[in-house]
């Protein structure tokens, strides 16, 4: 047998002790890192501000470059994660390209860096070789951190946590934060079920599990109750514990029960003081059905894990299927029902309303747009134009939809197929010894789907905390399962990949850091602006130049300068606001009413038909002389047109807009 060269031979010998080092950390400390900056996000809007959720990007990508340059010893992912992640990143260099048809360029590179993001974590966690124990304190660190914020949120705030008498908080967006809740709901009730798990765990569990569910029907979203009822059966279908899970339910569903009518008293609230006084009894039935599902679990689980109960079940496993299935047709009438007389008769923004017109409008962008759609993120202009409804969102309302419409077929097609196989990738192995490793990739998966579901009817997409959360934990499925050793790679086509991922690295970092640090520059114009003009307007130059293809800094500058009495000033930063985006109505507005000023009326009859046929539907054109009442509004948000100083300037704030979908 040749022998390798010395050099070559210790070069061999130092990866191989580092895979060794690596290998024996296991995956545990990727993921704790990753749940600390969910949870983070969570806390914080959702992770939806640039100046959160671009301050967040770098880490991940940071801890998919260690993952590449440490190669496993202990098997490497199936065929089939290997083909999601193929897709995947196909549809994220799609989505770069859209950029150069894109009519608003500098909100399609934040929606393709949000793609970016996305396919970083998927790819991280499906290339790890997950453990079921890591796996599952990952999952259950996720449900516990994520109910202890919901709780936290409603102990600590109260009625100020609610958008009138839905509760928005901590993702700022009544349906964002039901998935927020409902996503973490399935892994905890999943976990609970398991029997090897000690009793103290599967009791936090429980109560987390409860809580979660509660704080999901406070935030009153119809969309969660379709995409909640699909992904129980889901759940049923592909879970091995399917008696045990359907018990847990169970004993959640009545807990729920109990805070049924404290529930109701919140929808039911008309005045500010009805809903403080609601909200203060529904902290405490919360609490208190809180304590008793904890309490109750360490009962039962205690008798059981003493094996009182544990042997009973693999008995009736035979009769298990027959008996879960209908078992969950009465957990889905009780959920269900408990849902509609949560949620009352009275009639809410939603599916019956601005929805339609929505989709309806990004249909017509497929139709228009068959193969290379309009541009990632690319909806709002369209929508102003097309509307037939007072609401004036930024995106579609629909994944399916804002995947066709503004990636085309092409897109499309790839973001289908990488559905798919992520799905495929993520099923429980029937044949797979370890029940825990099923139980955890079954939990896995619900959350993924639940998002998947949601995130049909609503813009779940464009909240990092959701869709980070939903793309990891199908990573996670899918690198629990592994297939044949990794073969040995020769040293020269290991530094050539080495090499080629290093660029990729390094390209994705800037792409990040350039409209994150501008989005941070912005931020600190605002703040400066009351006690410093200049200062501010120093911030904004550099947000300008860091993020070549927005005009937000200077829409915020012409805005800062026309409330300070500087006509000069504003027009032209309008005028270069325009360069960058010359579909934004707003923009044609204001420098109409300069113009009008000026005593440059032809400027003005130029910028006012522009600006009406751009958003015909908005009072402010059609009336422009009552236009000067949008002088402080300046950034365009998902809920609309938002104030220059609510904080953060471009982060997601139902309050700072007025309330929303």
């Amino acid at each position: 047998m040749p022998m390798a060269p010395r050099g070559e031979s210790a070069h061999a010998h130092g990866e191989e002790a580092y895979s060794d080092r690596v290998g024996r950390a296991g995956a545990l400390p990727f993921g704790l890192v990753t749940v600390a900056v969910l949870l983070w996000w969570a806390a914080e809007g959702g992770g939806y501000a640039p100046t959160t959720w671009y301050a967040g990007a770098p880490i991940f990508l940071a801890l998919l470059a260690v993952v590449a340059v440490t190669p496993s010893r202990r098997g490497r992912p199936t065929a089939r994660a290997w083909a999601a992640i193929a897709l995947l990143a196909a549809f994220t260099a799609w989505s770069f390209l859209s950029i150069a048809w894109a009519g608003v360029q500098g909100d399609a590179w934040d929606g393709a860096n949000r793609t970016l993001l996305y396919a970083v974590v998927y790819a991280t966690f499906a290339i790890l070789w997950w453990r079921p124990p890591e796996a599952f304190l990952v999952l259950a660190l996720f449900a516990l951190g994520t109910a202890a914020i919901g709780g936290f949120v409603l102990v600590s705030e109260g009625a100020e946590a609610f958008n009138g008498n839905r509760l928005a908080e901590p993702t700022g967006y009544e349906n964002a934060s039901a998935a927020l809740f409902l996503m973490a709901f399935w892994p905890a009730v999943t976990l609970a079920a398991r029997p090897e798990i000690h009793w103290a765990g599967r009791s936090l569990l429980l109560a987390a599990g409860g809580l979660l569910l509660q704080l999901a029907l406070l935030a009153q979203s119809r969309g969660s109750l379709v995409a909640g009822g699909i992904t129980l059966l889901v759940l049923v279908l592909v879970s091995r514990d399917r008696l045990r899970v359907v018990a847990v339910l169970l004993l959640v569903t009545a807990a729920v029960a109990a805070t049924l009518l404290p529930l109701l008293d919140v929808v039911a609230a008309g005045s500010e003081a009805e809903v403080r006084q609601a909200v203060g009894a529904v902290r405490v039935a919360f609490s208190l059905s809180t304590v008793a599902l904890l309490l109750l679990g360490a009962l039962v689980f205690l008798v059981g894990q003493s094996g009182r109960v544990r042997g009973g079940l693999p008995r009736v496993a035979s009769r298990g299927r027959v008996a879960a299935i209908v078992t969950v047709g009465l957990v889905l009438v009780v959920f269900f029902a408990a849902a509609a007389s949560t949620f009352g008769d009275a009639p809410r923004p939603g599916l019956e309303t601005g929805r339609y017109d929505m989709w309806r409008v990004a249909a017509g962008e497929v139709a228009d747009h068959p193969m290379l759609g309009v541009g990632v993120d690319n909806f709002a202009v369209d929508f102003a134009r097309e509307r037939s409804t007072g609401e004036e969102p930024l995106y579609p309302h629909s994944l399916a939809l804002r995947t066709f419409s503004q990636t085309g077929l092409v897109g499309g097609a790839l973001f289908l197929g990488f559905v798919a196989a992520a799905l495929a990738s993520a099923l429980p192995r029937r044949r797979e010894p370890d029940s825990l490793s099923t139980a955890v990739a079954a939990a896995a998966l619900a959350s993924g789907v639940y998002w998947l579901v949601h995130g049909s009817i609503d813009w779940l997409w464009e909240i990092p905390a959701l869709g980070a959360s939903a793309l990891a934990l199908l990573g996670l499925a899918a690198g629990l399962a592994r297939s044949t050793p990794r073969k040995p790679v020769r040293r020269r086509a290991h530094s050539a990949a080495l090499a080629g991922a290093g660029a990729l690295v390094v390209l994705a970092a800037a792409s990040f850091a350039l409209p994150g640090l501008a989005a941070i520059e912005l931020e600190r114009g605002v703040r400066a602006w009351p006690d410093s003009p200049d200062r501010a307007l120093l911030h904004l130059e550099r947000a300008h130049g860091l993020n070549p293809l927005s005009e937000r800094a200077d829409v915020v500058a012409g805005t800062m300068a026309r409330l300070d009495g500087d006509t000069e000033q504003a027009r032209a930063a309008f005028q270069r606001a325009l360069e960058r985006n010359p579909d934004d109505w707003y923009v044609h507005l204001q420098l109409a009413l300069l113009a009008d000023e000026g005593g440059r009326s032809a400027d003005v009859l130029a910028h006012l038909e522009r600006a009406r046929l751009l958003n015909p539907r908005e009072p402010a054109v059609l009336h422009a002389v009552s236009a000067a009442d949008l002088a402080s509004l300046a950034v365009r948000g998902p809920l609309g047109r938002r104030p220059i100083d609510c904080r953060p300037v471009l982060g997601l704030e139902s309050r700072c807009a007025g309330g929303g979908d």
